[in-house]
């Protein structure tokens, strides 16, 4: 068995519950004021995966500026991050299980507030869990502790189907994660971008448990609405209108996307498969074009660590070479002056010549290839 890499589509109902890719954010209307913008800031830093950020920076916020909800999530993060003080609601009152998210919510904030540190934690983790594992599930009795070591969120995700849970356990970017639901229904779509045509199985997910170390590090604001493997797209059902743009652009072609070229380029790593994947949202979007560009430039980070922000950096640099004569723009406003059809021709230009590059490169062995 192999660890797998969770490529979630991240969830962000305030934007317009996009993921994992789309993201779900959820509305916070007593936001809107003059602060609204500047302290949205925090929860970007936070998909960045670096808390000890989010807390300087929220240092520099004072409680007069901010309205009473704004003040509440400050201090509900001094609590969670800095304090280590809350009182975490936990949704299942399965003992065993909360024993073990609580496992991942100690990795989480310890891994969040140093990046640095990352692999002993990873190591720490590893532990902890092959541990847990020992002690409630029997069919692991006989596995090496090397195995059990390496492939560890499988066995997990074994033991919690006997709990009738189920789960995905890999890692979303640098971060073991840990998604959890307890319902799943299969419907069967046709998927087309401008180079697939494809029949994919998506599963709706609900009853949901765990939102992973995303939820965790935004404190419910921003999530992985969904993913794709190579059998079926699995979808957060709740997060999204079906009839929407959001759901049928910003999941289903963005995850359809992932599910063709995990075909196409098997080795292809998570930022890549990003870049690409973001490029026919861009390509296809219309009503939420100009959303989709905004949450970009605002997520955007020169780090390949970050498989999100890497590529929304390089689609934004990339794009703003074709449109603004080489210039990188990130301004929302400057982009809403170029007319959504000219930006979905010259997405779909990027990933043209993006999928001709990767066959040169070798379709069968590329893995990492923007810079």
């Amino acid at each position: 068995m192999k660890n797998k890499i969770i490529i979630p589509a991240l969830i962000s109902i305030a934007l317009f519950s996009i993921h994992p890719h789309n993201m779900n954010v959820k509305s916070e209307s007593n936001l809107q004021n003059p602060d609204t913008s500047k302290f949205e800031q925090v929860f970007f830093l936070g998909l960045q995966g670096n808390i000890t950020n989010v807390l300087s920076y929220l240092d520099t916020l004072h409680d007069e500026n901010l309205t009473e909800r704004q003040t509440e999530i400050k201090q509900k993060y001094y609590s969670r991050f800095r304090n280590n003080d809350e009182n975490y609601k936990f949704i299942t009152t399965d003992i065993e299980v909360i024993d073990l998210m609580k496992l991942y919510h100690n990795y989480w904030r310890g891994a969040l507030l140093d990046n640095s540190l990352i692999k002993q934690f990873d190591s720490s983790l590893t532990k902890s869990v092959t541990g847990f594992l020992k002690k409630n599930y029997n069919n692991i009795i006989n596995k090496s502790e090397q195995d059990l070591n390496e492939n560890f969120p499988e066995y997990l995700q074994e033991y919690l189907l006997t709990r009738r849970i189920y789960a995905a356990a890999g890692k979303t970017g640098m971060f073991f994660d840990l998604l959890l639901h307890a319902k799943e229904t299969e419907i069967i779509y046709d998927v087309t971008t401008p180079e697939d045509t494809i029949k994919v199985k998506v599963v709706f997910m609900e009853d949901i448990i765990s939102n992973g170390w995303e939820d965790y590090a935004t404190l419910g604001k921003y999530y992985p609405g969904g993913w794709a493997t190579t059998d079926a797209l699995f979808c957060v059902k709740e997060s999204y209108d079906l009839g929407s743009e959001n759901f049928l652009v910003s999941y289903l072609k963005h995850e359809g996307k992932h599910f063709a070229d995990y075909k196409q380029f098997p080795k292809l790593g998570g930022t890549d498969l990003e870049y690409r994947a973001k490029l026919v949202e861009l390509s296809e979007a219309k009503t939420s074009l100009y959303i989709l560009i905004n949450f970009f430039s605002r997520n955007a980070k020169y780090d390949r660590q970050n498989p999100h922000g890497f590529a929304n950096f390089c689609i934004l640099r990339d794009l703003s070479h074709l449109i603004f004569n080489g210039e990188l723009v990130t301004d929302t406003e400057k982009w809403k002056t170029i007319a959504f059809d000219e930006i979905n021709k010259q997405a779909t230009y990027l990933l043209k010549k993006n999928t001709e590059d990767l066959k040169q490169a070798g379709a069968e062995t590329v893995i990492d290839y923007i810079k």
